[in-house]
This record gives C-alpha cells, sequence and structure tokens, in this order.
C-alpha cells in the first residue's frame, strides 16, 4: 500500500508523519470532490476506501488537466497522459491514455505540409505578438482574410530581422488551429531550386503542391536564384492559379514589389513577363506592408 500511495501523491507533498496520515488525507481529498464526477457516484464507499490511491490520483488529474497548462508546460506526474477510472464486476481499473493536447497537437501539426521556420515558433500566437505599428497593419489585413472581407494576399518586407517571417508563422499558426490546412510554408531559395531541378515529368506534380494548396507562404522571396525558366515555368503559374482561385498567399522579402519586377525582368524578352508577376501581385496583395528595421524576431 505504501507504495501505490507514493505513486498516488507522486511530488505533492503533504506534511504529515504517518502512512495513516497519508490515506486520511486522501480519503478527505477525494470525499471532499467525489461529487463532481457522475462516474463515482454510484460506486460504493468502502470501494473508493479500498482504492483510495486509485481514485485520488484520478480526481487529482482531472482537476489539473481541467486547467491545462498546455503540452510544453504539463508538470503532472504522468505528462500527457489522461487518467480514467472503469468499476466493473466489483474491480476498480485505473488506466491512462494519450490526453487530448496530444491529439490536438498531431492535427495541427498535420495541417503542414512544408514548415520553412523555426519550430519554437510553433506555439507562438497573435495574441503574444508584438503589436507595433506596422504589425498591427499586418493583423488587420489578416483579419479581414478570416472575415471574408478580403481575399487579398499580404506582402511582408523590410530589413532582415524585421520580424516578417515570423508575422507569417504566426499566422500560419492561427490557420492550422482552425484546420485551414494544407499549409505551405517555403523558403523561396530552397523550395524554388528543389522545383528547378525536379524532372520535367515530375514538375508538374511538384508544382501543384504548392499552387493548390489552402495556404501558401513565399518566405524570402526574390532572394532565390533566377531565370527565364524559373520565372515562366515556376514562379508565374504558381501565383498565376493562386490569384484566379483565390488562395491565400503570404510573401516576406527584402525587396519591394517594383524590386521583384526588375530581379525577374532576367532578358528582354523575360521582362514582360516580369511585370506580369508584378502585375499579379500588386493585385492581389495591394500595397507592401513594411515592418521596418530589426524588431523582436
Amino acid at each position: 500500500m505504501e507504495t501505490k500511495i507514493k505513486n498516488a501523491l507522486s511530488d505533492i507533498n503533504l506534511d504529515v508523519s504517518s502512512t495513516e496520515e497519508i490515506i486520511e488525507q486522501m480519503k478527505q481529498y477525494v470525499f471532499a470532490r467525489i461529487h463532481r464526477f457522475a462516474m463515482l457516484k454510484d460506486i460504493p464507499s468502502e470501494v473508493i476506501e479500498k482504492n483510495i490511491d486509485k481514485f485520488y490520483d484520478f480526481i487529482f488529474d482531472s482537476e489539473y488537466c481541467a486547467n491545462c497548462p498546455g503540452s510544453k508546460n504539463c508538470q503532472k506526474p504522468n505528462p500527457l497522459l489522461t487518467a480514467s477510472i472503469d468499476f466493473s464486476s466489483g474491480v476498480v481499473t485505473r488506466t491512462y491514455s494519450p490526453c487530448k493536447e496530444i491529439y490536438r497537437n498531431i492535427e495541427f501539426q498535420k495541417q503542414f505540409e512544408t514548415k520553412d521556420f523555426p519550430d519554437e515558433w510553433l506555439g507562438e500566437t497573435i495574441e503574444k505578438m508584438d503589436k507595433s505599428t506596422p504589425r498591427l497593419r499586418a493583423v488587420e489585413k489578416y483579419v479581414k482574410y478570416l472575415s471574408n472581407t478580403s481575399s487579398g494576399w499580404i506582402y511582408l518586407n523590410g530589413a532582415m530581422r524585421s520580424g516578417r517571417s515570423y508575422v507569417a508563422t504566426v499566422f500560419c499558426n492561427d490557420l492550422a488551429k482552425k484546420n485551414k490546412g494544407p499549409i505551405n510554408f517555403i523558403n523561396a531559395a530552397v523550395r524554388f531550386k528543389e522545383l528547378y531541378d525536379t524532372a520535367k515529368e515530375n514538375l508538374q506534380r511538384a508544382l501543384n503542391k504548392y499552387a493548390e494548396c489552402n495556404v501558401l507562404v513565399i518566405d524570402d522571396f526574390g532572394n532565390e536564384y533566377k531565370n527565364d525558366f524559373v520565372r515562366d515555368a515556376i514562379v508565374y503559374p504558381i501565383l498565376s492559379f493562386r490569384a484566379s482561385h483565390n488562395l491565400l498567399t503570404i510573401f516576406t522579402s527584402d525587396f519591394t514589389i517594383d524590386e521583384i519586377i526588375q530581379l525577374y525582368s532576367t532578358s528582354k524578352a523575360g521582362t514582360l513577363r516580369a511585370q506580369q508577376i508584378g502585375n499579379l501581385l500588386r493585385k492581389m496583395c495591394g500595397k507592401e506592408i513594411n515592418l521596418g528595421e530589426i524588431g523582436p524576431y
């Protein structure tokens, strides 16, 4: 019984000097709360007393989970597990199963097909974000998208370390929690190079992943390798499809839209297509949201 008691109390510090006092305090704790649990009301008192450690674990666990601090901050003796209790044929059984937060996190992670941002940003939210004026403008535009008052894209530019990628990640986190995936958050330099190197027979399928997903973030746009093929066979088809289907697209960039046009004017003949990309960006994004200089992220 002493081993069971230690398991039940775990890291709870009760200032007692004997096993009997521990058991008595456990009984007081359980019987003071048992009325809150409908499934326990019909269990005889003597059965509860005989299995007091199991009922203590169950009630303590339930109360802790009712005020869940989040999966990263769970400090229960049995972190990320939920206790349940069963009474049948005179036998009390206590079991543990993965908590709802685990399943919620699995569903959250499943929303991302590509995630080119640091894992530590996955927990970041709009509420926690610094509310500087430029970031507020970005939030306002994002909220308009959520309320269906705007299908416009979002173009975030500014100096390196101004928080462009961070703000885009926060929006993606919020969309993932709302099950708005699939989401692809791609680093332009890495993923456009992958597409450029993709065999011709596989290119369309690879393009479709980014063209057709519900949410696409093109991070560090403009710093990718550029030539006529990248512009005409990768960038323009993706953006054109997404514009015609009103699919949310977010850009982060060192460059303005005008500068993107210049960068993609890789040949005389290509200047017209570069201008088409610029026209798409202006139509769908409106004005750039400049986040300024160095920010919190």
